[in-house]
């Protein structure tokens, strides 16, 4: 069994499986930068395990019921729609990222306390919850950075044509002075 983790365009892995007749299991992993991997791995509590084959499944889980916290959810998905999950819910944190600092700008031009609104809208209302609005970021940067959400953002577009993803990343990318702009680059030039 070859398990991957690493976030690859949804469809790969029934690819791969294909074209070197391996067992391959999409197994995304949640884990936050900022934070350790072993406190993020060893504290999850939902595991999402992609493969068509039971057999496969029940070895994967086995393997995570050993090390991981016993009230952990296990599912089970196609390796397809696993590694969609790992893409939208990115995707998802990097809109949250880039529509909070639409936000930070509005208010700024309009003299308003962003850390106010922020304060008031997101932080104590559960639904929306204080993640991902910090502006500017752990990192001190404006925008969405580090590996994952450019990454899986740009991911997700090569499936999905969508105008609100063109500008999330673009006006993420105005924000960046990054990989994200080398990345927006080699986009175009797939296309």
């Amino acid at each position: 069994i070859v398990v991957i983790k690493s976030t690859v365009p949804p469809g790969s892995c029934l690819s791969y499986s294909e074209n070197f007749s391996l067992n391959i299991v999409f197994n995304p992993e949640f884990l936050r930068e900022g934070t350790t991997p072993n406190e993020d791995f060893a504290n999850q509590d939902t595991v999402v395990i992609g493969t068509p084959k039971s057999e496969a499944y029940e070895s994967v889980k086995n393997m995570f019921e050993k090390v991981l916290i016993p009230n952990t959810q296990y599912y089970r998905a196609s390796t397809t729609e696993a590694e969609m999950i790992k893409c939208a819910q990115n995707t998802m944190l990097a809109s949250r990222v880039a529509l909070a600092n639409m936000i930070y700008d509005a208010c700024e031009k309009h003299g308003i306390d962003y850390v106010k609104v922020k304060q008031l809208a997101f932080d104590r209302f559960e639904i929306l919850g204080p993640h991902m609005v910090q502006v500017p970021g752990p990192d001190g940067m404006r925008g969405f950075g580090g590996k994952c959400l450019p990454k899986d953002i740009r991911a997700f577009s090569t499936i999905h044509d969508s105008d609100l993803l063109r500008t999330i990343i673009d006006y993420n990318d105005s924000l960046r002075d990054d990989i994200g702009q080398f990345l927006l680059n080699f986009r175009k030039e797939i296309k």
